[in-house]
């Protein structure tokens, strides 16, 4: 579970971890997400050991990616 960390920009992808807590990066933020809901991709940022994602819906916030999946068309 999780979507590609190059993911474009405008990528849909779903929320599908119900206890994010448990899962990197950023835990706190997903309280601002609803599960099953679908997002935009915005931008990611890979570093090292983790990759951050960033929302159309919820600007200047980053969430895990491993939170998500894509959405295809």
């Amino acid at each position: 579970m999780s979507i590609d960390i190059h993911s474009p920009k405008g990528t849909k992808i779903r929320f599908v971890v119900p206890d994010p807590l448990t899962w990197g990066v950023d835990a706190n933020n997903a309280k601002r997400l609803i599960l099953g809901e679908i997002y935009t991709v915005e931008k990611t940022e890979i570093h090292s050991w983790h990759t951050k994602l960033y929302l159309q819906e919820i600007p200047g916030i980053p969430f895990s990616t491993v939170w998500f999946d894509e959405v295809k068309p």
